[in-house]
């Protein structure tokens, strides 16, 4: 299997707002910006991504029901979404790890709804998640909107599906336009407290808290 060995993924046009931690150990980098779901129902990879060897397989993304435009809304290569379909994305994840953080950024356009993008998570096993943060948004010059959302896992499972969404129709001809989905993940080998758990603790307890480490 042939591996790229990256520090720092490449930034895209509509990316302006990646996570601080984007190229260190253990963090994986996907953007997707074509969609060719002219050949659905072969995963549509990532236009870029970069990994090391602990990885098992590259993420994909399943266009499944939605329509591709060569052409819309003032860009190329866009894939519309209705109520009733989603974009999925599979996402492999480093062994041995009790936490993981996810980045996600969406370029979309679905004309004056103002709705955001919404998120699924099928991990096969029982985990924990926090609500999807907002950590940035911009409207651009041509209407279109680029959002950027943040959540967390525990414990950090063997895979996750991560669905994007959206609730109602809009942007036009009944569909959510997406030009653009960059996701970045980090699968830490810190013991972070979970989400209850930092809620209930005070400083002076969380101080104590420390790493088990294998004998």
């Amino acid at each position: 299997m042939g591996l790229l060995f990256i520090t720092a993924a490449p930034a895209t046009a509509d990316d302006p707002c990646g996570p601080s931690w984007r190229g260190q150990l253990g963090t994986v980098y996907a953007h997707w910006n074509t969609w060719d779901v002219a050949h659905y129902p072969t995963p549509i990879a990532p236009d870029s991504w970069n990994s090391n060897p602990e990885l098992t397989t590259s993420p994909y993304a399943d266009a499944d029901g939605a329509g591709w435009k060569g052409y819309k809304l003032g860009r190329y290569e866009v894939v519309g979404l209705t109520a009733d379909n989603q974009l999925g994305f599979y996402m492999p994840n480093f062994d041995e790890n009790e936490h993981k953080e996810v980045w996600i950024q969406v370029t979309y356009n679905n004309g004056t709804t103002g709705e955001h993008p919404e998120f699924t998570v099928n991990t096969g096993e029982e985990v924990r998640m926090t609500d999807p943060s907002l950590k940035y948004s911009k409207v651009w010059a041509d209407g279109w909107i680029t959002d950027a959302w943040s959540f967390e896992l525990w414990p950090n499972p063997e895979w996750e599906v991560i669905g994007l969404n959206f609730s109602s129709y809009g942007g036009g001809g009944g569909n959510t336009w997406v030009d653009q989905v960059v996701i970045d993940t980090w699968c830490t080998t810190n013991n972070v407290p979970e989400p209850t758990t930092i809620s209930l603790l005070g400083l002076g307890v969380l101080s104590l808290i420390r790493r088990k480490r294998r004998a």
